[in-house]
């Protein structure tokens, strides 16, 4: 195997204990469909390339197609997980990226939604507890339904909705620009 390691960047990844380590997410969950984004312009990621802005989506990198743009779903509260992980082989590995959300209610939007949606390519993003955004999918990646399942519930005290596994086979991305939501026609 040739030198490919030798001009790597490598850096310290530094945690102080004493800094607060925080969970969860928004309650918004954004989504738009790929075919509805014009451009997605994702980093240039050369052996020199930071660790941080290896994941860094610049403002504007997310252009969506023209009377086209992000919608909204609210999902329930602490009921949501976002996460990163690498699947394959060893010398063979490839990133995921993953969302479990809660839809609360068991109504007909949002059972709508689901079927509208179940097999279609989307980009979806969230905001953590911090106020970072991140994204799921990219054009050339996208996300998809993994599973979802909705359900009444069974006595009075249980939640009813939606829950759904969305995955990309994609690494995630820290969106450094605002998000804004189409207003429904």
């Amino acid at each position: 195997m040739a030198n490919c390691f030798v001009d790597q960047n490598v850096e310290n990844v530094d945690q102080c204990p004493h800094e607060e380590t925080v969970a969860g997410v928004s309650v918004d969950l954004f989504y738009i469909p790929k075919d509805q984004v014009a451009t997605m312009a994702l980093p240039t990621v050369t052996n020199t390339t930071k660790y941080e802005d290896r994941i860094k989506l610049p403002a504007n990198s997310i252009v969506p197609v023209a009377q086209k743009g992000w919608k909204k779903v609210t999902v329930m509260v602490d009921e949501n997980e976002l996460g990163t992980s690498l699947v394959g082989n060893k010398g063979n590995k490839k990133n995921k990226a993953e969302i479990d959300v809660y839809v609360p209610n068991f109504k007909t939007k949002n059972l709508g939604f689901m079927d509208a949606n179940k097999n279609t390519p989307m980009i979806y993003a969230i905001a953590d507890s911090t106020g970072q955004k991140w994204v799921i999918g990219t054009k050339n990646a996208p996300a998809y339904f993994e599973t979802a399942e909705a359900k009444t519930g069974k006595k009075a005290e249980d939640n009813s909705g939606i829950t759904a596994k969305i995955t990309a086979n994609t690494k995630l991305y820290a969106l450094m620009d605002d998000i804004v939501v189409l207003p429904d026609a």
